[in-house]
Protein backbone atom coordinates (compact mmCIF):
# COMPACT_ATOMS: atom_id res chain seq x y z
CA UNK A 1 0.00 0.00 0.00
CA UNK A 2 1.59 3.34 -0.83
CA UNK A 3 2.40 5.85 1.68
CA UNK A 4 2.94 9.43 1.87
CA UNK A 5 7.02 9.90 1.81
CA UNK A 6 9.01 9.18 -1.14
CA UNK A 7 8.81 11.23 -3.95
CA UNK A 8 10.97 9.25 -5.95
CA UNK A 9 9.17 5.85 -5.46
CA UNK A 10 5.93 6.54 -5.43
CA UNK A 11 3.76 7.77 -7.85
CA UNK A 12 1.08 10.19 -7.48
CA UNK A 13 1.78 10.56 -3.58
CA UNK A 14 1.24 13.40 -1.41
CA UNK A 15 4.63 14.45 0.14
CA UNK A 16 3.99 16.07 3.69
CA UNK A 17 6.54 18.38 5.06
CA UNK A 18 9.31 18.62 2.94
CA UNK A 19 10.73 21.38 0.48
CA UNK A 20 14.18 20.98 -0.84
CA UNK A 21 17.61 19.50 0.82
CA UNK A 22 17.44 22.87 2.75
CA UNK A 23 15.16 23.28 6.57
CA UNK A 24 11.81 21.09 5.69
CA UNK A 25 9.11 22.69 6.46
CA UNK A 26 7.30 21.10 8.95
CA UNK A 27 3.07 20.39 9.37
CA UNK A 28 2.30 21.15 12.95
CA UNK A 29 1.09 17.92 12.91
CA UNK A 30 -2.72 18.37 14.08
CA UNK A 31 -3.95 15.14 11.89
CA UNK A 32 -5.58 12.91 14.52
CA UNK A 33 -3.35 9.76 15.49
CA UNK A 34 -0.01 11.66 14.56
CA UNK A 35 2.58 10.33 17.35
CA UNK A 36 6.57 10.93 17.92
CA UNK A 37 8.57 8.58 16.91
CA UNK A 38 8.79 5.91 19.56
CA UNK A 39 12.35 4.99 18.73
CA UNK A 40 14.41 7.72 17.50
CA UNK A 41 17.36 6.73 14.62
CA UNK A 42 19.21 9.71 15.26
CA UNK A 43 21.56 9.27 17.27
CA UNK A 44 22.67 6.21 15.45
CA UNK A 45 22.52 6.87 11.74
CA UNK A 46 26.45 7.54 10.40
CA UNK A 47 24.97 8.77 6.76
CA UNK A 48 24.28 7.01 3.29
CA UNK A 49 26.70 4.17 1.55
CA UNK A 50 26.02 4.50 -1.93
CA UNK A 51 27.00 1.90 -5.10
CA UNK A 52 26.19 2.92 -8.66
CA UNK A 53 26.63 0.91 -11.23
CA UNK A 54 25.82 2.23 -14.82
CA UNK A 55 25.34 -0.06 -18.01
CA UNK A 56 24.90 0.07 -21.47
CA UNK A 57 21.62 0.33 -22.22
CA UNK A 58 21.37 -1.79 -25.49
CA UNK A 59 23.89 -4.79 -25.01
CA UNK A 60 23.70 -4.48 -20.81
CA UNK A 61 27.44 -4.71 -20.67
CA UNK A 62 28.71 -2.92 -17.73
CA UNK A 63 30.46 0.64 -18.21
CA UNK A 64 31.51 1.36 -14.95
CA UNK A 65 30.96 1.97 -11.05
CA UNK A 66 31.59 3.87 -8.03
CA UNK A 67 30.95 3.96 -4.20
CA UNK A 68 31.16 6.20 -1.67
CA UNK A 69 29.85 7.36 1.62
CA UNK A 70 27.48 11.01 2.57
CA UNK A 71 26.71 12.33 5.77
CA UNK A 72 24.05 14.52 6.50
CA UNK A 73 24.19 17.86 5.22
CA UNK A 74 26.72 17.00 2.56
CA UNK A 75 27.52 16.63 -1.02
CA UNK A 76 28.97 13.79 -2.60
CA UNK A 77 30.02 13.15 -6.55
CA UNK A 78 30.08 9.57 -8.16
CA UNK A 79 32.44 9.24 -11.62
CA UNK A 80 31.32 5.69 -12.46
CA UNK A 81 32.75 6.38 -16.05
CA UNK A 82 35.02 9.54 -17.74
CA UNK A 83 32.53 12.71 -17.74
CA UNK A 84 29.09 10.76 -16.25
CA UNK A 85 28.69 12.73 -12.72
CA UNK A 86 25.84 11.84 -10.38
CA UNK A 87 25.92 14.13 -7.46
CA UNK A 88 23.87 13.01 -4.07
CA UNK A 89 23.15 15.97 -1.44
CA UNK A 90 21.45 14.71 1.77
CA UNK A 91 19.90 16.85 3.92
CA UNK A 92 19.80 17.35 7.73
CA UNK A 93 17.64 14.36 10.01
CA UNK A 94 14.61 15.66 10.52
CA UNK A 95 11.14 14.33 11.15
CA UNK A 96 7.67 14.28 8.74
CA UNK A 97 4.16 13.02 9.22
CA UNK A 98 3.52 9.61 7.11
CA UNK A 99 0.58 7.91 6.06
CA UNK A 100 -0.66 5.49 3.79
CA UNK A 101 -2.80 7.17 0.80
CA UNK A 102 -5.87 4.68 1.45
CA UNK A 103 -6.20 5.47 4.78
CA UNK A 104 -5.07 9.36 5.29
CA UNK A 105 -7.16 8.90 8.47
CA UNK A 106 -3.95 7.56 10.63
CA UNK A 107 -0.37 9.19 10.49
CA UNK A 108 2.92 8.85 12.26
CA UNK A 109 6.00 10.73 12.57
CA UNK A 110 9.19 9.42 11.10
CA UNK A 111 12.51 10.86 10.89
CA UNK A 112 13.90 10.84 7.71
CA UNK A 113 16.55 12.77 5.36
CA UNK A 114 16.31 15.03 2.27
CA UNK A 115 17.71 13.43 -0.65
CA UNK A 116 18.30 15.25 -4.16
CA UNK A 117 20.25 13.91 -6.84
CA UNK A 118 21.47 15.50 -10.57
CA UNK A 119 23.08 14.36 -13.09
CA UNK A 120 23.44 17.29 -15.84
CA UNK A 121 20.84 19.06 -16.38
CA UNK A 122 18.55 16.72 -14.65
CA UNK A 123 17.62 16.31 -10.92
CA UNK A 124 15.09 14.36 -8.66
CA UNK A 125 14.18 15.06 -4.78
CA UNK A 126 12.45 13.58 -2.13
CA UNK A 127 12.66 11.86 1.78
CA UNK A 128 14.02 8.87 2.47
CA UNK A 129 13.62 6.79 5.76
CA UNK A 130 16.89 6.32 8.01
CA UNK A 131 15.35 2.74 8.47
CA UNK A 132 15.14 1.24 4.86
CA UNK A 133 17.36 1.04 1.73
CA UNK A 134 15.95 2.61 -1.47
CA UNK A 135 17.22 2.42 -5.37
CA UNK A 136 17.84 5.47 -7.72
CA UNK A 137 17.79 5.44 -11.68
CA UNK A 138 19.57 7.72 -14.23
CA UNK A 139 17.71 7.15 -17.34
CA UNK A 140 20.35 7.98 -20.24
CA UNK A 141 18.99 11.41 -22.11
CA UNK A 142 21.00 11.44 -25.64
CA UNK A 143 23.04 8.85 -24.11
CA UNK A 144 23.32 4.89 -23.78
CA UNK A 145 23.57 4.50 -20.49
CA UNK A 146 21.48 3.50 -17.55
CA UNK A 147 22.42 4.07 -14.08
CA UNK A 148 21.11 2.06 -11.06
CA UNK A 149 22.18 3.45 -7.34
CA UNK A 150 21.75 1.10 -4.13
CA UNK A 151 21.83 3.09 -1.31
CA UNK A 152 21.59 2.80 2.27
CA UNK A 153 21.70 4.20 5.58
CA UNK A 154 24.36 3.22 7.93
CA UNK A 155 23.67 2.18 11.87
CA UNK A 156 20.18 2.28 10.91
CA UNK A 157 19.09 -1.09 9.58
CA UNK A 158 18.01 -3.72 11.94
CA UNK A 159 19.36 -7.04 9.63
CA UNK A 160 22.62 -7.51 9.61
CA UNK A 161 23.24 -9.59 6.40
CA UNK A 162 22.62 -6.18 4.34
CA UNK A 163 24.31 -4.11 6.82
CA UNK A 164 27.43 -6.91 6.64
CA UNK A 165 27.23 -6.70 3.13
CA UNK A 166 26.61 -2.54 2.13
CA UNK A 167 30.16 -2.13 4.38
CA UNK A 168 31.82 -3.78 2.10
CA UNK A 169 33.93 -2.30 -0.59
CA UNK A 170 32.42 -3.77 -3.69
CA UNK A 171 34.20 -4.26 -7.00
CA UNK A 172 31.58 -3.28 -9.25
CA UNK A 173 30.38 -6.87 -10.27
CA UNK A 174 26.78 -6.46 -11.58
CA UNK A 175 26.46 -9.74 -8.98
CA UNK A 176 27.00 -7.88 -6.08
CA UNK A 177 24.18 -5.81 -6.83
CA UNK A 178 21.83 -8.86 -7.13
CA UNK A 179 22.73 -10.01 -4.24
CA UNK A 180 22.08 -6.84 -2.32
CA UNK A 181 18.57 -7.08 -3.89
CA UNK A 182 18.29 -10.75 -2.57
CA UNK A 183 19.12 -9.63 0.32
CA UNK A 184 16.69 -6.74 0.96
CA UNK A 185 13.97 -7.04 -1.67
CA UNK A 186 12.06 -9.64 0.35
CA UNK A 187 11.95 -7.63 3.76
CA UNK A 188 8.51 -6.50 4.46
CA UNK A 189 9.87 -3.24 6.15
CA UNK A 190 11.76 -1.55 2.63
CA UNK A 191 9.15 -2.52 -0.01
CA UNK A 192 7.95 1.24 0.24
CA UNK A 193 11.51 1.93 -1.20
CA UNK A 194 12.15 -0.91 -2.75
CA UNK A 195 9.65 -2.87 -3.77
CA UNK A 196 8.53 -4.98 -7.19
CA UNK A 197 8.50 -2.01 -9.26
CA UNK A 198 12.18 -1.08 -8.42
CA UNK A 199 13.89 -4.89 -8.27
CA UNK A 200 11.90 -4.75 -12.20
CA UNK A 201 13.28 -1.90 -13.38
CA UNK A 202 17.02 -3.35 -12.58
CA UNK A 203 16.86 -6.51 -13.99
CA UNK A 204 15.49 -4.70 -17.24
CA UNK A 205 18.52 -2.77 -17.16
CA UNK A 206 20.76 -5.82 -16.05
CA UNK A 207 18.99 -7.75 -19.12
CA UNK A 208 20.30 -10.51 -17.58
CA UNK A 209 20.67 -12.76 -13.65
CA UNK A 210 24.22 -14.48 -12.25
CA UNK A 211 21.77 -15.89 -10.05
CA UNK A 212 19.04 -17.67 -11.45
CA UNK A 213 19.39 -20.68 -9.43
CA UNK A 214 18.15 -18.69 -6.81
CA UNK A 215 15.30 -16.72 -8.05
CA UNK A 216 14.13 -20.42 -9.35
CA UNK A 217 14.14 -22.03 -5.88
CA UNK A 218 12.00 -18.63 -5.05
CA UNK A 219 9.17 -20.04 -7.70
CA UNK A 220 8.46 -22.98 -5.20
CA UNK A 221 8.61 -20.56 -1.90
CA UNK A 222 5.32 -20.47 0.67
CA UNK A 223 4.90 -16.62 -0.18
CA UNK A 224 3.09 -15.10 -2.99
CA UNK A 225 4.80 -12.05 -2.57
CA UNK A 226 8.19 -13.75 -3.16
CA UNK A 227 6.86 -16.10 -6.04
CA UNK A 228 5.40 -13.21 -7.85
CA UNK A 229 8.32 -11.15 -7.66
CA UNK A 230 10.68 -14.17 -8.55
CA UNK A 231 8.32 -14.89 -12.06
CA UNK A 232 8.63 -11.12 -12.84
CA UNK A 233 12.29 -11.07 -12.89
CA UNK A 234 12.90 -14.93 -14.16
CA UNK A 235 10.41 -13.65 -16.90
CA UNK A 236 12.25 -10.04 -17.70
CA UNK A 237 15.26 -12.51 -18.10
CA UNK A 238 14.07 -14.72 -20.43
CA UNK A 239 13.37 -18.06 -17.82
CA UNK A 240 10.44 -20.04 -19.30
CA UNK A 241 9.47 -21.64 -15.53
CA UNK A 242 9.38 -17.34 -14.51
CA UNK A 243 7.63 -16.53 -17.43
CA UNK A 244 4.89 -19.54 -17.67
CA UNK A 245 3.68 -18.91 -14.18
CA UNK A 246 3.61 -14.68 -14.42
CA UNK A 247 1.68 -15.19 -17.30
CA UNK A 248 -0.70 -18.19 -15.64
CA UNK A 249 -1.13 -15.48 -12.18
CA UNK A 250 -1.58 -12.53 -14.92
CA UNK A 251 -4.95 -14.61 -16.75
CA UNK A 252 -5.89 -16.32 -13.33
CA UNK A 253 -5.87 -13.97 -11.09
CA UNK A 254 -8.37 -11.21 -9.79
CA UNK A 255 -9.60 -8.13 -8.90
CA UNK A 256 -6.44 -5.76 -7.59
CA UNK A 257 -3.97 -8.69 -8.03
CA UNK A 258 -4.81 -8.94 -11.36
CA UNK A 259 -4.07 -5.16 -11.82
CA UNK A 260 -0.95 -5.50 -10.50
CA UNK A 261 0.74 -8.54 -12.91
CA UNK A 262 -0.91 -6.72 -16.07
CA UNK A 263 1.07 -3.67 -14.72
CA UNK A 264 4.30 -5.45 -14.84
CA UNK A 265 3.03 -7.59 -18.06
CA UNK A 266 3.01 -4.56 -20.47
CA UNK A 267 7.02 -3.85 -19.06
CA UNK A 268 8.05 -7.08 -20.03
CA UNK A 269 10.72 -8.06 -23.07
CA UNK A 270 8.52 -9.36 -26.07
CA UNK A 271 8.27 -13.05 -26.39
CA UNK A 272 5.28 -15.26 -28.01
CA UNK A 273 3.98 -16.46 -24.44
CA UNK A 274 3.99 -12.58 -23.44
CA UNK A 275 2.22 -11.94 -27.00
CA UNK A 276 -0.56 -14.68 -26.43
CA UNK A 277 -1.19 -13.43 -22.71
CA UNK A 278 -1.38 -9.97 -23.83
CA UNK A 279 -3.96 -11.14 -26.64
CA UNK A 280 -6.07 -13.51 -23.99
CA UNK A 281 -6.55 -10.17 -21.89
CA UNK A 282 -7.45 -7.92 -24.74
CA UNK A 283 -10.30 -10.13 -25.98
CA UNK A 284 -11.42 -11.47 -22.81
CA UNK A 285 -14.72 -9.54 -21.29
CA UNK A 286 -15.34 -7.01 -18.51
CA UNK A 287 -12.00 -4.65 -17.46
CA UNK A 288 -9.03 -3.95 -15.72
CA UNK A 289 -9.82 -1.00 -13.36
CA UNK A 290 -8.06 -0.42 -10.03
CA UNK A 291 -10.31 -0.48 -6.74
CA UNK A 292 -9.07 2.08 -4.30
CA UNK A 293 -10.99 3.59 -1.57
CA UNK A 294 -13.32 6.57 -1.52
CA UNK A 295 -11.75 9.78 -1.70
CA UNK A 296 -8.32 8.41 -3.20
CA UNK A 297 -7.54 10.78 -5.96
CA UNK A 298 -5.73 8.29 -8.41
CA UNK A 299 -6.39 8.41 -12.18
CA UNK A 300 -8.56 5.12 -12.49
CA UNK A 301 -8.52 3.67 -16.17
CA UNK A 302 -8.53 0.42 -18.10
CA UNK A 303 -5.74 -1.18 -18.40
CA UNK A 304 -6.61 -2.93 -21.54
CA UNK A 305 -5.55 0.55 -23.11
CA UNK A 306 -1.93 -0.29 -22.06
CA UNK A 307 -2.07 -3.74 -23.06
CA UNK A 308 -2.98 -2.70 -26.50
CA UNK A 309 -0.33 0.05 -26.52
CA UNK A 310 2.20 -3.03 -25.92
CA UNK A 311 1.27 -4.15 -29.11
CA UNK A 312 2.02 -1.64 -30.51
CA UNK A 313 5.27 -0.87 -29.12
CA UNK A 314 7.22 -4.14 -28.85
CA UNK A 315 5.17 -6.56 -31.55
CA UNK A 316 5.75 -6.22 -35.18
CA UNK A 317 2.70 -5.91 -37.63
CA UNK A 318 3.51 -9.46 -38.84
CA UNK A 319 3.54 -11.09 -35.11
CA UNK A 320 0.13 -9.07 -34.56
CA UNK A 321 -1.56 -9.59 -37.37
CA UNK A 322 -3.25 -13.27 -36.72
CA UNK A 323 -4.40 -12.15 -33.64
CA UNK A 324 -6.39 -8.93 -35.73
CA UNK A 325 -9.79 -10.49 -36.19
CA UNK A 326 -9.89 -11.67 -32.38
CA UNK A 327 -9.02 -8.30 -31.10
CA UNK A 328 -11.43 -6.33 -33.34
CA UNK A 329 -14.09 -9.06 -33.31
CA UNK A 330 -13.81 -8.29 -29.22
CA UNK A 331 -13.91 -4.54 -29.35
CA UNK A 332 -17.24 -4.92 -31.41
CA UNK A 333 -18.73 -7.07 -28.25
CA UNK A 334 -17.26 -4.90 -25.73
CA UNK A 335 -18.22 -0.98 -26.08
CA UNK A 336 -14.26 0.24 -24.65
CA UNK A 337 -13.70 3.61 -23.76
CA UNK A 338 -12.48 6.16 -26.02
CA UNK A 339 -8.81 5.86 -24.91
CA UNK A 340 -8.72 1.99 -25.24
CA UNK A 341 -10.30 2.50 -29.04
CA UNK A 342 -7.81 5.19 -29.40
CA UNK A 343 -5.18 2.26 -28.46
CA UNK A 344 -6.73 -0.28 -30.30
CA UNK A 345 -6.89 2.39 -33.76
CA UNK A 346 -2.97 2.80 -33.44
CA UNK A 347 -2.58 -0.80 -32.96
CA UNK A 348 -4.74 -1.79 -36.00
CA UNK A 349 -3.47 0.92 -38.10
CA UNK A 350 0.01 0.17 -38.41
CA UNK A 351 1.04 -1.92 -41.41
CA UNK A 352 1.30 -2.58 -44.96
CA UNK A 353 -1.61 -1.49 -47.13
CA UNK A 354 -2.53 -1.23 -50.63
CA UNK A 355 -4.79 1.49 -52.37
CA UNK A 356 -7.71 -0.69 -53.85
CA UNK A 357 -9.68 2.29 -55.06
CA UNK A 358 -9.40 6.18 -55.33
CA UNK A 359 -11.91 8.80 -56.22
CA UNK A 360 -11.44 12.98 -56.32
CA UNK A 361 -8.72 14.50 -56.10
CA UNK A 362 -5.22 12.54 -56.71
CA UNK A 363 -2.82 12.91 -53.63
CA UNK A 364 0.55 12.14 -54.57
CA UNK A 365 0.84 9.08 -52.12
CA UNK A 366 -2.15 7.28 -53.07
CA UNK A 367 -2.46 6.02 -55.85
CA UNK A 368 -4.38 3.51 -56.86
CA UNK A 369 -2.63 -0.18 -56.36
CA UNK A 370 -0.19 1.73 -54.66
CA UNK A 371 1.39 0.34 -51.43
CA UNK A 372 1.80 2.93 -48.58
CA UNK A 373 3.30 1.33 -44.77
CA UNK A 374 2.02 3.06 -41.57
CA UNK A 375 4.07 2.93 -38.58
CA UNK A 376 3.24 5.09 -35.05
CA UNK A 377 4.20 8.40 -36.06
CA UNK A 378 4.37 8.61 -40.29
CA UNK A 379 2.73 7.02 -43.53
CA UNK A 380 5.46 6.16 -46.04
CA UNK A 381 5.31 5.83 -49.58
CA UNK A 382 8.31 5.65 -52.07
CA UNK A 383 10.31 6.30 -49.59
CA UNK A 384 8.89 9.92 -48.59
CA UNK A 385 7.64 10.17 -45.23
CA UNK A 386 4.53 11.90 -44.29
CA UNK A 387 3.71 12.74 -40.24
CA UNK A 388 0.12 11.78 -39.87
CA UNK A 389 -2.18 12.01 -36.74
CA UNK A 390 -5.36 10.47 -34.90
CA UNK A 391 -7.96 11.91 -32.94
CA UNK A 392 -10.41 9.09 -32.06
CA UNK A 393 -12.57 10.28 -29.59
CA UNK A 394 -14.43 12.53 -32.05
CA UNK A 395 -17.00 10.95 -34.33
CA UNK A 396 -16.05 10.48 -37.21
CA UNK A 397 -12.46 9.65 -36.24
CA UNK A 398 -10.03 12.04 -38.04
CA UNK A 399 -6.92 11.93 -39.76
CA UNK A 400 -4.70 14.67 -40.43
CA UNK A 401 -1.68 14.14 -43.03
CA UNK A 402 1.14 16.25 -43.79
CA UNK A 403 1.57 17.43 -40.01
CA UNK A 404 3.98 20.83 -40.19
CA UNK A 405 6.41 21.31 -37.05
CA UNK A 406 5.94 24.38 -35.34
CA UNK A 407 2.11 25.36 -35.94
CA UNK A 408 1.04 21.81 -35.95
CA UNK A 409 -1.47 22.47 -38.66
CA UNK A 410 -2.16 19.53 -41.46
CA UNK A 411 -1.98 19.96 -45.10
CA UNK A 412 -4.56 17.42 -45.48
CA UNK A 413 -7.71 16.87 -42.72
CA UNK A 414 -10.35 14.05 -43.17
CA UNK A 415 -11.40 11.07 -41.59
CA UNK A 416 -11.57 7.53 -41.40
CA UNK A 417 -13.18 4.35 -40.85
CA UNK A 418 -10.76 1.17 -39.64
CA UNK A 419 -10.49 -2.78 -39.18
CA UNK A 420 -8.38 -5.32 -39.32
CA UNK A 421 -8.56 -5.36 -42.96
CA UNK A 422 -9.74 -2.13 -44.35
CA UNK A 423 -9.01 1.42 -43.93
CA UNK A 424 -10.99 4.16 -45.86
CA UNK A 425 -10.03 7.42 -45.77
CA UNK A 426 -11.65 10.73 -46.71
CA UNK A 427 -9.57 13.54 -46.96
CA UNK A 428 -9.87 17.55 -47.76
CA UNK A 429 -7.04 19.55 -48.59
CA UNK A 430 -5.75 22.10 -45.97
CA UNK A 431 -8.24 25.19 -46.30
CA UNK A 432 -11.26 23.15 -47.08
CA UNK A 433 -13.17 21.68 -44.20
CA UNK A 434 -13.11 18.43 -42.91
CA UNK A 435 -15.63 15.97 -44.83
CA UNK A 436 -18.16 14.73 -42.55
CA UNK A 437 -18.85 11.77 -44.60
CA UNK A 438 -16.98 9.06 -46.65
CA UNK A 439 -18.06 10.77 -50.17
CA UNK A 440 -16.24 13.00 -52.59
CA UNK A 441 -18.35 16.35 -52.85
CA UNK A 442 -16.03 18.36 -54.44
CA UNK A 443 -13.64 16.11 -56.22
CA UNK A 444 -11.00 18.89 -56.76
CA UNK A 445 -10.36 19.18 -53.41
CA UNK A 446 -11.31 15.94 -51.45
CA UNK A 447 -9.98 12.14 -52.04
CA UNK A 448 -11.88 9.02 -50.58
CA UNK A 449 -9.49 6.16 -50.92
CA UNK A 450 -10.15 2.34 -49.66
CA UNK A 451 -7.01 0.37 -48.70
CA UNK A 452 -6.64 -3.15 -47.80
CA UNK A 453 -4.12 -4.47 -45.75
CA UNK A 454 -1.32 -6.58 -47.18
CA UNK A 455 1.33 -8.59 -45.76
CA UNK A 456 4.00 -6.90 -44.16
CA UNK A 457 7.77 -7.07 -45.74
Amino acid sequence: MPRVGNVTAIVGALIVGVSGCGEPTVNEYSKPGSQAPSNSLKDKYKGHRILLWSFDRKTHAGKGFAQGTIEPGKKLELEPLPDYVVTFQAGEVHEVEVFYVHNPQNSWLEEHVNFKVSHKTGSAEGTKGLDSPFVHFEWGYKTEIDSVAFVAPLGTIDLPALSEQIRRDCRGNPAELEDLLLVAAFEPRFRDYLGMYEVFQIYKILGKTTREARWVELLESDHKYENKLASAVLMCVGNKAGEEMFCDASLNTRGNVQISYIEFLCGMPASDKALETIVQLIVSPGIYKEKVGEGVGKDIYDLRRDLLRALSEKYSPEKVRPYLDEIVKAADANEYEWYVQDALDRLLIRGVWRCASREGHPVPVFGTGRKIVISGEEITADGTSHDYRLTTHKEPRHLDLGIEAESQQAEYEGIYLLDAHTLKLCLGENGTARPTKFSVEDADKTVLCIFERISTP
